[in-house]
């Protein structure tokens, strides 16, 4: 049923993803990492080859792997380009190497987006200066990424700004994110 419904031109295809789906993937309306042979789990081959077999846009008929059945949506890849400046703190899921305490890496995370909305903020120096993340040598940049290659909520506000833009504060697993689209 759920098939037929997301194959439908009115259905949404990422909120019946998101209310239906058993995957992790659900957080993200069912994007997941772009498939790269070589790199699929073990049975997978069924579901690459149906993903082979759509256009852009299409959605498949029922797909069976040993994880389950699966319907399929083929989306465009697209990547986005950005640098961030993370701050993490020592009650962080994901603990970087600092001793700074949650709150403190909220008010400091404040501090500096309200720096970086000053007309003439230098972002990648900010980086290299004061984020936790590995990336902070290169200004804060990360490699390009798509949809399903990165936090959900980090992915979610990198996509959804403009070239330039830079997001209100983020909060993951990892800390508090000020991020920037580049491309």
């Amino acid at each position: 049923k759920v098939a037929r419904l997301a194959a439908t031109p009115e259905a949404n295809f990422a909120l019946l993803a998101s209310r239906f789906s058993d995957s992790p993937s659900n957080v993200r309306g069912g994007v997941i990492a772009p498939l790269r042979p070589g790199r699929l789990l073990e049975g997978f081959e069924p579901y690459l080859a149906a993903v082979r077999g759509l256009a852009e846009g299409q959605v498949s008929g029922v797909v069976e792997t040993p994880y389950g059945f699966h319907v399929i949506k083929r989306l465009p890849l697209r990547k986005a380009l950005v640098r961030h400046i993370l701050l993490g703190c020592k009650e962080c899921d994901a603990q970087p190497r600092t001793p700074r305490l949650k709150r403190e890496a909220y008010a400091l995370a404040l501090q500096l987006l309200r720096r970086l909305r000053e007309p003439g903020a230098d972002f990648a120096a900010l980086a290299r200066e004061l984020s936790d993340d590995p990336s902070a040598e290169h200004g804060g940049e990360l490699p390009p990424f798509a949809r399903g290659e990165m936090e959900p909520r980090f992915e979610q506000y990198a996509f959804g700004l403009r070239v330039g833009q830079i997001a209100d504060l983020v909060e993951t697993r990892f800390g508090y994110h000020l991020i920037q689209r580049l491309r």
